[in-house]
């Protein structure tokens, strides 16, 4: 989530950002947790699974990967989306231009932000297939 408010901070971002409440997150967890394969989800994933399954949300942000193939496979939906998705579809808004999603980008990784290279690199060489990454 820390992720999504950083980008809110420098635009702002299409949607919303839902909060759940903490004593129907903690059933939730319970109850979720003790399914097969859900084991593996932290509380944001599980936070924005609980919003999905609530028909709260109609997309689930996340970076992380297992989380995103555990929730596709589980609930047969395609609606999730990263970081660099979320960037990628405001440089097709125009909400930012592709020079602003790099410096976004970098303020990130500078702060801290895990994702990994291959994937950064791959989106920066499509917004910038001139420079090298």
């Amino acid at each position: 989530m820390e992720e999504f408010k950083f980008l809110n901070k420098r635009r702002k971002l299409p949607g919303r950002l839902l909060k759940i409440e903490r004593e129907n997150f903690d059933k939730f967890k319970i109850a979720i947790t003790a399914l097969e394969g859900y084991s593996c989800l932290g509380d944001g994933e599980l936070s924005c699974l609980l919003a999905l399954i609530e028909e709260k949300a109609d997309i689930v942000a996340t970076d992380d990967m297992k989380a995103r193939k555990y929730i596709i496979n589980k609930l047969s939906t395609k609606n999730c989306i990263g970081t660099l998705g979320i960037m990628n579809f405001m440089i097709k808004e125009t909400i930012i231009t592709p020079a602003e999603s790099k410096s976004i980008l970098n303020d990130m990784l500078e702060e801290g932000y895990w994702l990994d290279d291959k994937i950064v690199n791959n989106f920066l060489h499509k917004l910038f297939p001139d420079e090298k990454f």
